[in-house]
């Protein structure tokens, strides 16, 4: 779980281009200053500040930097298509986006935007459904390489199912043996 945290602030920190929505003065953040801001100009900011900044509309995000629904019921769909026990390259920073996009989603208030929290919810439900159930049967076979296409929280999770595995695996056979 370490990890995960730990990517997760990864993610905020993260200089995501953004493009300034209206011209404003020089602004102090939490002991960051940023700006000032001309209307048009892009800028790279750390992810946490641009979401501030793009609640009261100074900033838009660029769209390289976020997840939409329509990105994750296609991710969802290509997932379920796979062959086998072949998991679908995701990209790098998938869960915090989606995590960024649930968060984002469920803050709104009109009913469009509501429906899109509920798709989102459904198609990443879905989507980690499917991949765990993938994981839990490669931790079985309990192989030595790491199967490929796992996200850094998948590869935590892989690791530690397939260690649990390994040590009940073992805590049986020695059962048997007495």
């Amino acid at each position: 779980m370490e990890s995960i945290k730990k990517h997760e602030v990864e993610f905020a920190n993260k200089m995501v281009r953004t493009v300034a929505l209206k011209t404003a003065p020089e602004m102090r953040l939490v002991g960051y200053s940023v700006g000032p801001f001309e209307e048009g100009q892009t800028c790279e900011l750390p992810l946490w500040i641009a979401e501030e900044l793009e609640k009261i509309d100074v900033v838009k995000i660029g769209e390289e930097n976020v997840m939409n629904v329509e990105q994750l019921e296609k991710l969802r769909w290509l997932q379920s298509t796979q062959k086998g026990s072949k998991l679908l390259a995701l990209p790098p920073d998938f869960y915090p986006m989606v995590k960024h996009l649930i968060r984002r989603l469920s803050e709104k208030v009109d009913l469009a935007e509501l429906k899109n929290y509920e798709r989102a919810l459904h198609s990443f439900e879905d989507l980690v459904d499917v991949r765990g159930a993938i994981i839990v049967g490669l931790a079985m076979a309990g192989s030595e390489e790491l199967p490929e296409n796992l996200t850094v929280e998948e590869k935590e999770a892989y690791e530690q199912l397939r260690n649990f595995i390994r040590s009940w695996k073992q805590q049986l056979i020695e059962l048997n043996k007495t």
